[in-house]
């Protein structure tokens, strides 16, 4: 029935017969070399040097390998180091200063360290949220984060060390 309004015939450019113009008749050029996955790969799959792209604006900075990150043995032994005093009194010190430091935010109080920065307490109020699978609403209750806020010299020798 519907026979005559489809036409199952392939169009011109599929069929084995080379399309025939009034001046010429074309056909594919001969390939030099057959096609193989590998000759695909090494033509259109070459491999691109990052280092050379210039970095997106808003793109994060490479982390250190986690063996180059400052660790609380490598303060101490460093103001140990530098000092004289005993790893062990370094030690004591550096628990009691972070000891000092928790218990005044978990007080609630802002904690400044001058020329480093400050810890402050951030508090969100309630708040009300949807699971976006079944579309059912609840309530998140009220919260509290620290937040550390660093000075203005610490952030000005940050910008220029990492600079894009």
């Amino acid at each position: 029935m519907l026979d005559g309004f489809i036409n199952t015939s392939l169009p011109p450019c599929l069929n084995d017969k080379p399309l025939q113009h009034s001046n010429s008749v074309q056909t594919a050029a001969p390939l030099k070399q057959p096609l193989t996955q590998n000759s695909v790969k090494e033509k259109f799959l070459k491999p691109v040097d990052y280092s050379m792209l210039p970095k997106a604006p808003n793109q994060p900075i490479k982390k250190a390998h986690p063996s180059h990150n400052v660790t609380r043995q490598k303060i101490c032994d460093h103001v140990a180091k530098e000092t004289g005093y005993s790893k062990t009194d370094v030690i004591r010190v550096l628990n009691g200063m972070t000891e000092l430091i928790s218990a005044a935010i978990a007080s609630g109080q802002d904690v400044k360290v001058n020329s480093f920065g400050s810890f402050n307490v951030r508090r969100r109020g309630t708040r009300y949220g949807q699971n976006p699978l079944t579309g059912k609403k609840y309530t998140i209750p009220p919260g509290s984060s620290v937040v550390f806020v660093p000075s203005k010299k610490l952030s000005v020798s940050v910008k220029k060390n990492y600079s894009l």
